[in-house]
């Protein structure tokens, strides 16, 4: 996970950088997984990005994101996710099953 609070760095005006945070998910088993999240941060919520098991998927909410007893997200088998915690509820595709290489 990377946090988009967490940034150390100033910008050009001496102001405190942040964007959103990212989290990428790769479950290596043959069957599906239920992952459990770190908290989105105040004011902010998971939105599944990407989905490699299934790549007709549109962008959303992650269910239950909101609520740290049911923070969890199944990934399918031998896939990964891309989520990102946002403030904004206007969210749409910034990657896409092409941008992932698997080494």
């Amino acid at each position: 996970m990377l946090a988009g609070d967490a940034i150390a760095s100033l910008d050009e005006n001496g102001e405190r950088i942040t964007g959103d945070g990212l989290l990428i998910v790769f479950n290596a088993h043959h069957d599906p997984v239920d992952f459990h999240l770190p908290g989105p941060g105040a004011g902010r919520q998971w939105i599944l990005e990407l989905d490699t098991f299934d790549d007709a998927l549109a962008p959303h909410p992650v269910e239950g994101a909101e609520s740290p007893a049911h923070r969890t997200q199944l990934v399918g088998a031998e896939a990964a996710s891309v989520s990102v915690a946002r403030a904004s509820l206007n969210f749409g595709a910034r990657f896409s099953r092409d941008s992932i290489i698997v080494i």
